[in-house]
């Protein structure tokens, strides 16, 4: 809480204030500053309703949670982040969980527990949020994809390929309806199912995708 400073009397008369008794009455120039500070001053006081409103600044309140996670994360500061992040979590349930806004809250969180080896704690994010991704982004693949690959990728880097193996042919597949069979992004999807497949021993079928994708990025260049 910001410490409350009394002032006297005399130390409440602003310059422009003093002007105005010396002067019995405002420049042109004082009054335009006046009214500038006055503008300003409704601004804060309309940014500090706007912020004590859970319903108009959810959405904000829970990025600042998320991006506070996300600085903490960088600094190696992994508790702070694990509380940054399950604050966010805590407001996106709010309103159920059934939201764009836990999906994301879930994955902050997720993808820390990942890094903290907390593989069971990750694991059961990832396919939550996937869960729910799959009944609100039905008719949006653009989005869906990247819940898929996130688990994926979850399982890759544990070398739990049959576990990764059909996320990734479910990425592809979204990624061609959302993008284009000949799009960059379904390049992108092949190179990551190429390393799935290389890391199987299935090594002429991953070449095979790494092919495919070169071909795709080499349309997108000419």
């Amino acid at each position: 809480m910001p410490r409350r400073i009394t002032l006297n009397a005399k130390d409440r008369r602003t310059p422009l204030l003093q002007d105005y008794e010396r002067s019995g009455g405002l420049s042109r120039g004082a009054r335009i500053s006046m009214a500038r500070r006055t503008a300003g001053v409704f601004v804060v006081i309309l940014l500090g309703l706007l912020v004590s409103c859970p319903l108009l600044s959810e959405d904000a309140r829970i990025h600042r949670q998320r991006t506070a996670g996300d600085e903490a994360f960088v600094r190696g500061d992994y508790a702070e982040a694990e509380k940054q992040y399950k604050a966010a979590l805590n407001l996106a349930k709010q309103n159920g969980s059934e939201n764009p806004n836990f999906i994301f809250a879930a994955g902050d969180l997720a993808r820390l527990y990942s890094v903290e080896k907390r593989d069971v704690e990750a694991e059961t994010l990832f396919r939550q949020r996937l869960s729910i991704g799959e009944r609100i982004w039905i008719r949006e693949p653009e989005s869906l994809l990247f819940l898929y690959d996130d688990l994926a990728m979850f399982y890759l880097l544990r070398d739990k390929y049959d576990d990764a193996h059909p996320l990734y042919l479910k990425s592809l597949d979204l990624r061609a309806k959302a993008f284009g069979v000949n799009a960059i992004q379904v390049a992108q999807g092949l190179e990551l199912y190429a390393a799935l497949l290389k890391g199987m021993q299935h090594e002429q079928e991953g070449l095979e995708m790494e092919a495919r994708a070169k071909a795709i990025r080499g349309k997108g260049t000419q």
